[in-house]
């Protein structure tokens, strides 16, 4: 009841980790596995250790034929796992695993082959891990990792292959090459910390390849070497599990099988962790530069909207106090003062949008934007499987908004690399102003009649204190019209402004390339992910 109990824990949070479809996928391979009445015995190592030789020699020693699919030769043969019955057992060719570190990131077939043989490893009663007399070097952590599934007695076997390899020549000097045997039993036993009980078989299935790549050679070519070659012992070894009571092999196959492929789907899920934690940390830091550039933006825009004001108004005043108050003097001086404010605080918003691009493109030079790329890019990484980096599904919708800004963060890349630098400071010139028209406001018809008497009223000298007073108010009156005037020329160059104002802004917020839409969905796969790992890593403690 418990063994069902705890297989059902491992099947719930395997749908949870690497998705339904996986996990049915899985539990229709334990099905079909489960089906096998004769126990299987799966012989598993790097390509070119002699598993395919292995297997050829027991069969045609029994008499059997040697399916068309079993191949020998030194380059990766073996592209699938297949099986073929033996003396009462199943037996089990898989394709040569590779090193992690060397062979994975540039070859796919050693990839795939890798993956075809963890399968098949994961879906066995009896595990023989088989290699060469040089013994496990790049592969070397895959087997630790291996042995360390939970075996029972007798379901697990080595095997050093073709000790013909080795140097000594049994035909020659055959207590010589037991004794190099022995001492290599010992050396694979410190290597890969095998106790007693696990036995090792030193064999050569081919002595000096006498059969050479024959699918079905005569059983006689091997009669000289029978006497050290080793195959009858593994073969009687092999033949043993036939013997045996399966229920407990197949109990304890079932056992390991959920947790390898728990096993993992966690090792995937903490890496999927760890890049999405980098990715966030990245998106974070690129989304708080944003605020504080999108700060000094209204900073900016406050601060001009205050000059403009003083500074029509002051232009207006000025008219008032000429000699000879126009429409054309009214008019050129408000055309002045708005052209100087708007050059200058446009030159200050290009400045802003310029340094918020650099910010952001060295931003971008640093790994974490990488990280960021691959983490919303479907293409990034290998189908999902068993925990493989799935990030677009994590992320869901969001991951074509974000593609969106990633290519319009290019372009404006492919803008700056375009636009021209000035010869001494290598910054950017601020070529947009050139296209940035000054707004034009007429003034001086609605301002010039208020103007004209406010003239007459500063300049006449009134003696009479009610008249005084009298002329004062109006004044006063004349000066509220005037700052009214003003204030809606300044409203006018504003409406402008406030396009410049919006278009930098939106500048700024394309050059960081993510918005807190897409920050916030990658926060809620961290959470998930992280629940996900913190679960498995429960379930494996039990």
């Amino acid at each position: 009841m418990s063994e069902v109990l705890e297989d059902r824990r491992f099947q719930e949070w395997l749908r949870r980790a690497v998705g339904e479809d996986r996990a049915d996928e899985l539990r229709k391979s334990l099905d079909e596995f489960a089906q096998r009445e004769k126990p299987v015995i799966t012989l598993f190592g790097a390509f070119d250790t002699g598993k395919s030789a292995i297997a050829r020699r027991l069969l045609v020693d029994a008499g059997l034929d040697v399916p068309e699919w079993l191949t020998i030769s030194a380059r990766h043969e073996t592209f699938e796992s297949r099986h073929v019955e033996v003396d009462g057992y199943v037996l089990q060719d898989t394709p040569g695993i590779s090193d992690p570190d060397v062979d994975l990131p540039t070859d796919l077939r050693a990839e795939v082959n890798t993956r075809q043989a963890m399968d098949a490893i994961a879906l066995t009663d009896v595990a023989c891990i088989v290699v060469n007399p040089q013994l496990p070097t790049g592969e070397r952590d895959q087997l630790l990792a291996l042995i360390e599934e939970g075996w029972i007695p007798g379901s697990l076997i080595v095997v050093i292959s073709r000790f013909d390899d080795a140097g000594a020549n049994p035909l020659y000097d055959l207590d010589g090459y037991r004794d190099r045997a022995a001492n290599k039993v010992a050396e694979l036993r410190r290597s890969l910390e095998l106790d007693e009980t696990i036995p090792i078989h030193v064999v050569v299935p081919d002595f000096e390849q006498v059969a050479g790549a024959s699918s079905s050679p005569d059983p006689t070519v091997w009669d000289e070497s029978r006497d050290f070659d080793g195959m009858s012992d593994l073969a009687a070894a092999f033949s043993h599990v036939a013997t045996r009571d399966t229920r407990a092999l197949r109990a304890a196959a079932v056992a390991r099988f959920w947790a390898s492929h728990v096993r993992r789907a966690l090792l995937s899920s903490e890496a999927e962790l760890e890049d999405l934690e980098a990715g966030l940390n990245h998106a974070e830091g690129l989304i708080k530069r944003r605020d504080i550039q999108i700060s000094q933006l209204d900073v900016l825009d406050a601060a001009a909207r205050v000059s403009i004001m003083g500074a029509v108004e002051d232009a207006i005043n000025a008219s008032v106090r000429r000699q000879s108050v126009s429409a054309e003097g009214i008019q050129s001086s408000v055309d002045h003062v708005l052209e100087t404010w708007w050059l200058r605080e446009c030159a200050a918003l290009d400045k802003l949008a310029s340094e918020a691009g650099v910010t952001f493109e060295r931003q971008r030079e640093r790994p974490g934007w990488q990280v960021l790329t691959q983490l919303f890019e479907p293409d990034a990484g290998p189908a999902a499987k068993d925990g493989q980096r799935k990030y677009a599904g994590r992320l869901g919708g969001v991951t074509d908004k974000v593609k969106s800004s990633f290519d319009a963060v290019k372009k404006l890349e492919e803008a700056a690399k375009e636009t021209p630098k000035e010869a001494s400071g290598g910054a950017t010139k601020a070529v947009a102003n050139a296209s940035k028209s000054v707004p034009k406001v007429e003034v001086a018809v609605h301002a010039l009649p208020a103007i004209v008497e406010l003239a007459g009223l500063i300049e006449d000298i009134v003696q009479d204190k009610q008249a005084a007073k009298r002329r004062r108010e109006r004044r006063d009156e004349l000066h509220k019209q005037v700052r009214g005037i003003a204030q809606d020329a300044a409203d006018q160059a504003l409406v402008s402004w406030q396009h410049e104002v919006e278009a930098t802004r939106a500048t700024i917020a394309e050059s960081v390339g993510i918005d807190d839409e897409q920050v916030d969905a990658l926060k809620t796969s961290v959470d998930e992910v992280r629940a996900t790992v913190v679960a498995g890593r429960r379930l494996m403690a039990i």
